[in-house]
């Protein structure tokens, strides 16, 4: 493994540390997750680009630290949430 592959991984673990610090100290629930981009990719089945239109229009909200983009729990499930439809039944 890389250097540059062990520091964004550290980098990760130091945001989820961040977050659940901060969480601890607003007395919020800790199962938060944090996905990063390659995360986000996969889940929404989506191309890099789709995924950087969601973010350019508010459709997905995001947190940016060191130049990382990273998306929550709570940011995935209001994009799903928002953009839910029902199928018809006959």
């Amino acid at each position: 493994m890389s250097i540059e592959n062990q520091i964004e991984r550290m980098m990760i673990e130091v945001l989820n540390i961040k977050n659940i610090v901060t969480a601890l100290a607003k007395g919020e629930d800790l199962t938060t997750k944090v996905y990063d981009t390659a995360d986000m990719l996969r889940i929404l089945k989506v191309s890099r680009r789709s995924l950087a239109n969601y973010r350019a229009n508010g459709s997905l909200a995001f947190s940016k630290c060191n130049g990382r983009i990273f998306f929550t729990q709570e940011n995935l499930e209001a994009f799903l949430k928002r953009n839910k439809f029902i199928a018809f039944s006959k």
